[in-house]
């Protein structure tokens, strides 16, 4: 019998290394008293960074954030996606309609206008990047595949040109970062990872590692298990280059490969990384911690304890 673990129970740290005095506004059409929320993102996870209400179609948010992706709404499953840059303090959104993610325009905040247009952008590339893989591996389509490489290189086009227009701003911001980490990686295992900082802890705040991992495993691994463990020991080398980021990637494998049903490849990851004696300079939080303990007793042959976690609401890509 095997439990659950949330995939992103840890909270791995609080933005307060890096936050700053923020002020986040906006008009909607709702009545007065109407609880609007601002959630922090780390991996897929949200939590509750601060809400207020609607008063006269407005509302505001004020205080010290951190960098990152932040979700602006009135539940998890009605919220957009925003940006918080130290570069750009203040940011102000109408929301027009029902939906928050549909309805949501950017009205100040030159970073959040940029952000607003390429998620629109992004959402557009996966669907017909969707659809041209369906017609060249389902259908046999002989012209999807080049139709696709000719989408992917228009995409990266864009995503380079929103980067070099946002380098004419004041400083480079979290949004044209988060953007270059999205870039279509290499396809040569060696280079996977050559456009993803790992020294910076603002990636713990996207869901880049959680959906760069999952691709690398599955495109490197071949399938095996002394493929998993190459994998990952080229990833955690590159990882260690910041202690968050470093136990943000062991719990994101650690939790994968769990709930995969591999449990070869879990313990490997417990006893090498995680319990291993001569991983003592690694100052790993409690979370992580109780779920290595956690699964450890799950193991085969005992007794499943009760698996616990925070409620944290789950994101799709971002």
């Amino acid at each position: 019998m095997r439990k659950t673990l949330s995939a992103l129970s840890i909270l791995l740290c609080s933005f307060a290394a890096f936050a700053q005095s923020h002020v986040i506004s906006g008009s909607a059409t709702y009545p007065n008293g109407t609880a609007v929320r601002l959630w922090k993102t780390t991996g897929r996870t949200l939590e509750v960074a601060d809400s207020t209400t609607i008063t006269n179609n407005s509302f505001q948010f004020k205080g010290a954030y951190g960098e990152g992706l932040y979700a602006l709404g009135l539940t998890p499953s009605n919220m957009a996606i925003i940006t918080m840059d130290n570069a750009e303090p203040e940011s102000n959104f109408a929301i027009q309609g029902a939906r928050w993610d549909s309805g949501i325009t950017c009205t100040k905040g030159n970073r959040n206008i940029l952000w607003n247009e390429y998620v629109k952008k992004e959402n557009e590339f996966n669907a017909k990047k969707k659809s041209l893989n369906i017609r060249w591996k389902k259908d046999k389509d002989s012209t999807a595949e080049k139709e696709l490489t000719d989408l992917e290189a228009s995409f990266n086009a864009y995503q380079l040109e929103c980067i070099q227009r946002d380098k004419q701003s004041i400083k480079t911001s979290f949004v044209s970062q988060l953007i270059d980490w999205k870039r279509e990686p290499s396809k040569d295992k060696a280079h996977y990872w050559d456009n993803v900082n790992f020294s910076d802890a603002r990636l713990v705040h996207s869901t880049v590692l959680n959906d760069r991992i999952q691709n690398f495993m599955r495109q490197f691994s071949k399938g095996t298990e002394s493929g998993f463990i190459d994998c990952i020991g080229l990833l955690t080398e590159k990882a260690h280059a910041n202690e968050r980021v470093y136990e943000f990637v062991l719990n994101e494998m650690l939790t994968g490969f769990y709930e995969s049903g591999m449990e070869n490849i879990t313990l490997y990851l417990m006893d090498n990384f995680i319990n291993d004696e001569s991983c003592g300079d690694d100052n790993f939080s409690n979370v992580i911690k109780r779920n290595a303990e956690s699964i450890e007793r799950v193991s085969v042959g005992k007794t499943p304890p009760n698996i616990t976690g925070n409620d944290l609401t789950m994101l799709p890509s971002i």
